[in-house]
């Protein structure tokens, strides 16, 4: 009788804290820490607090200041919110650590559908909630706010039925730059029946116009969050300028992940043996083809390396009857006879800029073998290349190059899941 007493007292004690959690985020008054926060009896600093709360505490948010705050550095601004705990303590915390559910409104399209949605997930959080939350303030560059940068970070939030909440970085802006959500999913990646969170984002500095893309997946663990893998996608030709191949291509399927991309290297980083004579390092670039994959361990509950970094020659054929060139250019002399459908190992990227009246455009060389051991160049449109995710990007790439690599785009799906889409619940 008496562990019956004991069960039911616990009952009533969850059950209210678990409804009123999951209630302050569908009303649109939740808010959680994203570090350990102090609850201060006013909106400032001037008075002591003992109260701490850790990071994932979740919080009702009962009135925030109109007017935005300096920091303890006073380097950016924050609002301060006013905001009561699940054990009825009412305080004031700092916007700085405090990530504040958003109007449903304002949600990235790429998420909407996810936002206030329940979720099942593992580990403690068989029966939680996702929502989007941000950060939003200004850096303290200036006395006059509207001349200080804006400065938001956004955040999915994944709040349990006990209000214990972790969350993922999805996007923002600063002065530095920025980030954007670009794809979000909810598929079985480790085939654990359960699901994990893939995540797409592009991020971009002000100090150049190259976009970098990443990759990462998630999966809870012990309790919280664990990033499980994290792969940076946009390949580049020079530190900020975009490579012809674009980004890494990615295949995912039953716990296994396959990475293949076309490297375009420094010719004295290239690997094959094959010798290669330097022109302009400012015009050419080795190849290679790259490929390397990961496995998900079960045990460790992460993912490891299947097979390492492998690179060998990138194939390709040739797609008119040509010779080749003893330089890249169409004045050279010609060497050998190139047949039709002749097969080639493509070695080295060659450009420069030509003037056609007063059209500026490149031309593109590639340094090539024969199947007869010949070497020698031949126009880059003059290549199919072989049976690589990134052929047809390439082949678009040689037949009209831009004039500024970083605008070059094509239409192509680089991360491909052959995994199950888990419902929403």
């Amino acid at each position: 009788m008496l562990k019956l007493l004991s069960l039911a007292v616990a009952f009533l004690v969850v059950l209210p804290n678990t409804w009123s959690s999951q209630r302050w985020v569908l009303e649109s008054k939740s808010a959680t820490a994203l570090n350990t926060v102090t609850l201060y009896p006013d909106s400032s600093f001037f008075k002591h607090s003992n109260h701490f709360f850790e990071e994932g505490t979740l919080f009702e948010v009962l009135d925030e200041t109109i007017e935005e705050h300096e920091d303890s550095g006073q380097d950016q601004k924050f609002k301060w919110y006013k905001v009561k705990t699940n054990t009825g303590r009412v305080g004031w915390v700092f916007g700085e650590g405090l990530a504040v559910i958003v109007p449903d409104y304002s949600v990235d399209q790429q998420i909407q559908k996810y936002h206030k949605r329940k979720i099942q997930l593992t580990s403690g959080f068989e029966n939680a909630l996702m929502w989007v939350a941000a950060i939003q303030g200004r850096d303290n560059f200036h006395q006059q706010d509207y001349l200080n940068p804006i400065y938001n970070e956004y955040y999915l939030v994944i709040t349990n039925q006990f209000g214990k909440s972790v969350h993922i970085n999805i996007s923002g802006v600063n002065a530095r730059g920025q980030s954007q959500l670009t794809n979000f999913d909810l598929v079985d990646v480790n085939q654990d029946q359960t699901p994990d969170i893939v995540v797409q984002t592009i991020s971009s500095s002000n100090e150049n116009d190259l976009q970098h893309r990443n990759l990462e997946i998630y999966s809870t663990q012990a309790g919280t969050l664990m990033k499980v893998l994290e792969e940076r996608l946009t390949l580049t030709y020079e530190d900020d300028l975009k490579s012809p191949a674009l980004s890494k291509s990615i295949e995912i399927e039953e716990g296994i992940i396959r990475v293949e991309y076309v490297d375009y290297l420094l010719c004295e980083d290239y690997q094959q043996p094959i010798s290669v004579q330097a022109i302009g390092n400012d015009m050419e670039r080795c190849m290679e083809y790259v490929t390397y994959s990961y496995i998900w361990n079960p045990r460790k509950k992460q993912f490891e390396t299947l097979y390492d970094e492998s690179r060998t020659t990138v194939k390709g054929s040739s797609t008119y009857e040509t010779y080749l060139k003893e330089y890249p250019a169409s004045s050279s002399g010609s060497l050998t006879k190139v047949s039709l459908n002749e097969r080639l190992k493509v070695i080295k990227h060659f450009e420069k800029m030509t003037l056609h009246g007063t059209q500026k455009k490149y031309e593109n060389y590639c340094l090539v073998q024969t199947s007869n051991g010949a070497l020698g160049y031949i126009p880059a449109n003059y290549i199919r290349f072989g049976q690589y995710a990134h052929a047809p990007i390439l082949e678009a790439y040689y037949q009209q190059a831009p004039l500024v690599k970083n605008t070059w785009t094509y239409p192509f799906e680089f991360i491909k899941m052959e995994v199950m889409k888990l419902a929403r619940k």
